[in-house]
């Protein structure tokens, strides 16, 4: 299972498909393959502030009217890179 793993405070968490990122705040996520969302649905949502997704490159595929990354509420300081 390698879609992505993730990396903060000494965690890492891979995984192959689309999900709400539930990190703390201060984390860092790297994209290690593309991924494919379900049609008309998010793809990964952020719920923490300052989140860090890395695309290294690769892409997050889906059909119809989701989106790629989202985050809610009040999020701060997210930041996505090498898309």
């Amino acid at each position: 299972m390698a879609g992505w793993s993730a990396s903060g405070w000494a965690d890492t968490r891979p995984n192959d498909s689309c999900r709400t990122i539930e990190a703390d705040s201060r984390s860092s996520f790297v994209l290690v393959r593309n991924i494919f969302g379900k049609a008309n649905e998010d793809c990964l949502t952020i719920t923490y502030s300052y989140v860090s997704i890395d695309l290294n490159g690769f892409i997050i595929y889906g059909k119809g009217l989701g989106t790629g990354i989202v985050a809610n509420g009040s999020i701060q300081g997210a930041r996505i890179v090498r898309g």
